[in-house]
């Protein structure tokens, strides 16, 4: 199980690149856009120019700037602004501490209406005790919400959770499908992760688990952009 472990660790350090957009550098034009529908109050432009200003994208960097247009359109219940608020809490970044209590409100706002990311995030908290009391149990739920709209690191939590809870909790056979979902990305800790799983399964349960995963089809159910 040390690839199991080494997982861990990594996600424990990197758990939150799932919300790492890539978009092209907006023009001088797209951001006077942006700016327009802004101060119009669209929530999509206020997101648009936050997102400018956090990644200093065609503007100067400025977090608290970010922060502004982020709370305009987060306020209007636009849940890709939801999310990066919370992302902006938990990191503290341009704040003088960080707030993970503020950040799981955020993340918790967008996730009840269906945004996977946001979802993801919630399972993130819940399972490391960042701005709440640690509860795997609470944690695979959100996990699941967004790993069946196709969040491919909520998958992968999904399956270090079935493979690591005990008792009741405990299923390889869910963890391994979990684990061959994820893998379709191309990850190649995924894919290590199905063959260490399939090293503690039997050969009618790596037959059943491989059934599953064909069978799976993703979810739409994710508040829109």
């Amino acid at each position: 199980m040390k690839r199991i472990l080494l997982s861990l660790c990594l996600l424990c350090l990197f758990g939150f690149q799932a919300c790492k957009e890539k978009e092209e550098v907006p023009s001088a034009k797209k951001i006077e856009e942006y700016r327009k529908g802004a101060a119009q109050g669209e929530a999509r432009a206020q997101y648009n120019l936050g997102f400018c200003y956090y990644n200093g994208e065609g503007v100067p960097e400025g977090v608290l700037e970010a922060m502004k247009w982020y709370r305009k359109a987060a306020d209007q219940e636009y849940a890709p602004a939801q999310l990066k608020l919370g992302d902006c809490f938990l990191y503290g970044k341009g704040l003088a501490k960080d707030d993970p209590e503020e950040a799981v409100k955020w993340y918790r706002k967008a996730a009840e209406q269906g945004y996977a990311e946001a979802q993801y995030n919630i399972g993130f908290c819940y399972y490391w005790g960042k701005g709440m009391i640690k509860d795997t149990v609470e944690s695979s739920k959100w996990f699941r919400k967004a790993a069946e709209q196709g969040n491919s690191f909520a998958q992968h939590y999904l399956g270090l959770y079935y493979i690591t809870e005990k008792d009741e909790h405990k299923d390889i056979v869910e963890a391994y499908k979990w684990f061959k979902i994820a893998s379709a990305s191309g990850d190649k800790v995924d894919e290590g992760m199905v063959r260490e799983s399939a090293r503690h399964m039997t050969p009618f349960q790596i037959e059943e688990a491989e059934r599953r995963a064909r069978a799976w089809k993703p979810k739409t159910e994710a508040a829109g952009h």
